[in-house]
C-alpha cells in the first residue's frame, strides 16, 4: 500500500465500522454485564427534547403537545405551525430512548383524529407527508436519541410553506391550496 502498511494490517470495512460504532453508541450493560434496557423517560422530557430542537427563531410560533398513544410503548407529538401545518410524530421505545417511527402532515386547522396514520386529503401534505417518510428511513442510520433533532428542524423550515415563493419555480402557495382536495 502507498502509506506503507501491508494489507493484512487493515481491519476490513465491517469491522472498523463496528469498532466506531461501539465506541460511539455502547450498550448499556446491567451488572450482570447483559444490555439493559432502561425504562421509558417521562412524557415531559420528549416534551422538552422536541422543543429544544425547534429553531429558536421559530419557537414563538410552534404550538407542541403530546397525544394520548395507544400503547405504553409509543407516543405521538404534534408540532403545529397556524397557518402552515400540523404534524404529527409517532415515536416508538427503541430501548434507551424514543425513537421517530412514523409522521404525517396536514393542515393547521385539521385535528388529525388518526394521529400519524391520518389520510391525506389535500395532495400537498400527501407529498409532504411522503418526503417526510423518506427522511425517517434516511435517519435510521442514527442512533434513536439523535433522529428527533433532524426531523423537527426539517418540518420546522416547512413554516412559511405558504408564504414563501419556490425557489425551483418562483411560484407561492396560494392560501387555497390547502383547502383543495385530491
Amino acid at each position: 500500500m502507498a502509506d506503507g502498511t501491508m494489507a493484512e494490517d487493515v481491519p476490513p470495512l465491517w469491522e472498523t465500522a463496528r469498532r466506531a460504532w461501539s465506541v460511539y453508541a455502547p450498550p448499556a450493560t446491567s451488572s450482570s454485564g447483559h444490555a439493559s434496557h432502561q425504562p421509558p423517560p417521562s412524557n415531559g422530557d420528549l416534551l422538552a427534547a422536541a422543543s429544544a430542537c425547534v429553531p429558536g427563531c421559530l419557537r414563538d410560533r410552534a404550538q407542541l403537545r403530546l397525544r394520548e398513544a395507544a400503547h405504553a410503548s409509543s407516543k405521538s407529538l404534534e408540532l403545529r405551525f397556524d397557518g402552515a401545518f400540523t404534524a404529527v410524530i409517532d415515536f416508538e421505545w427503541a430501548g434507551s430512548a424514543w425513537a421517530p417511527s412514523r409522521v404525517a402532515l396536514g393542515p393547521s386547522h385539521e385535528p388529525m383524529p388518526f394521529g400519524a396514520s391520518q389520510p391525506c386529503a389535500l395532495l400537498v401534505f400527501a407529498d409532504l407527508s411522503a418526503r417526510a417518510g423518506a427522511i425517517l428511513v434516511g435517519l435510521d442510520v442514527l442512533p434513536p436519541p439523535r433522529r428527533l433533532r433532524p426531523l423537527v428542524l426539517w418540518l420546522s423550515s416547512l413554516h412559511n410553506v405558504f408564504e414563501s415563493a419556490c425557489c425551483a419555480c418562483g411560484e407561492v402557495f396560494p392560501p387555497e391550496a390547502t383547502t383543495a382536495t385530491q
